[in-house]
């Protein structure tokens, strides 16, 4: 019924909000509550964050959290009302949605701000209007994923040249220039400004803005083509990127190595770099995480211990995970050509080369040496992997 379907939601919500405060995603390997959620509970990771965000809101509202255990209120309606949700007005918002459901409590808060000052979705494709104040321009849009994925790499290459030309912040100007993907949200309308300043100047020709602002298309030797941060994009989507855009074609072979440097070098380069996002999925790889900025290339076998700088030989990790590898709370194994990833908690996850990770804590790894990560130090905490 309706009203144990609210009360499971409750407590749930709960045990993931005890689970939250105690930080205990970080013993399991996770860099956060929604992290631990999505690897271990397989939700949606989508799903997943929200849960952990919901959880933590209503820790604030334990009245709100009461009338959804008694059935009063369901969770949709909980998490919409969490939004506008105060001290003076939860009672409200639960009597409203008691008596009105979801659709009266989203009428009634209709043109009501938010209690985290976030602007509404407009649900329009695109436009672009002075504000009523006619001191600004307020612009809106929404593009397919082929015309997304050529936006964000220009919005980086923007990103580049406003540093370039303008006084910032050095540490803005550092996040700016070192970090893959998307430039944080805050500067997000500067880098907009610098793909303009190119446009205007002519320097999206220059040669060496092109890198920044290419689109990968990959491709598998059976010929199936796809975008690594849209998989979803179909493939005849893509022709027009292979007819007029400027783009780098990477082709996969049946064990997924595509480049090789050898020990000619220790940090990956920056094809490398674009190659292991794109198997990724321009991502963290640890499962779980999914976190997608402040991604760092680790060597899964230890470079000073005759690591190579290849393909098969790195992986993407956000710094946070990759701060729980030198911990020693996530061990990174790759003694052929699948990879394992191993958790204090007991967790294992294989990732064969073409195939989707898969959890299965009874595989067995014969440790030789080969291909295990080693950054762990005293602080690690003591387990035994077998």
């Amino acid at each position: 019924s309706a009203r144990l379907f609210a009360y499971s939601h409750a407590e749930i919500l709960t045990a993931i909000a005890e689970f939250d405060t105690h930080n205990l995603a970080e013993h399991y390997g996770c860099a956060s509550t929604g992290a631990w959620l999505a690897r271990v509970l397989k939700m949606k990771r989508t799903r997943a964050y929200e849960y952990a965000a919901v959880a933590r809101k209503l820790t604030g509202f334990p009245t709100i959290l009461n009338a959804l255990r008694e059935g009063a209120i369901d969770y949709t309606s909980v998490r919409y009302m969490l939004d506008y949700a105060t001290y003076a007005n939860q009672e409200e918002l639960i009597n409203i949605a008691t008596h009105s459901g979801y659709q009266g409590l989203v009428t009634a808060l209709a043109g009501a701000d938010t209690t985290e000052h976030q602007p509404a979705d407009t649900g329009e494709a695109c436009g672009l209007h002075i504000r009523e104040d006619g001191q600004y321009i307020r612009g809106w849009f929404c593009m397919n994923t082929t015309d997304g994925a050529a936006f964000q790499a220009a919005l980086r290459a923007g990103a580049h040249a406003y540093a370039d030309d303008n006084a910032m912040d050095e540490a803005d100007v550092q996040m700016m220039r070192s970090t893959f993907g998307l430039p944080p949200a805050r500067l997000m309308l500067q880098s907009l400004m610098g793909m303009v300043h190119m446009v205007r100047t002519g320097a999206a020709k220059h040669a060496t803005m092109a890198p920044a602002a290419q689109v990968m298309v990959h491709m598998t030797t059976d010929g199936r083509a796809f975008l690594p941060n849209h998989m979803a994009a179909p493939a005849t989507r893509l022709a027009n990127l292979v007819d007029h855009g400027d783009l780098m074609g990477v082709l996969y072979d049946a064990d997924g190595q595509v480049i090789k440097f050898g020990r000619k070098r220790r940090l990956a380069s920056s094809k490398q770099v674009q190659v292991l996002l794109g198997m990724w999925g321009h991502k963290c790889a640890v499962p779980g995480c999914g976190h997608t900025r402040f991604l760092q290339m680790h060597h899964i076998r230890d470079w000073a211990e005759g690591g190579v700088t290849d393909i098969e030989n790195l992986v993407p990790l956000c710094s946070r995970c990759h701060s729980l590898v030198t911990d020693g709370f996530i061990r990174v194994v790759k003694p052929g050509p699948t990879l394992y990833f191993r958790f204090a908690s007991g967790e294992q996850w294989v990732f064969a080369p073409g195939r989707v990770g898969y959890r299965d804590d009874a595989a067995e790894i014969e440790l030789d040496g080969w291909g295990v990560d080693s950054f762990a130090d005293e602080a690690a905490p003591t387990w035994d992997w077998d």
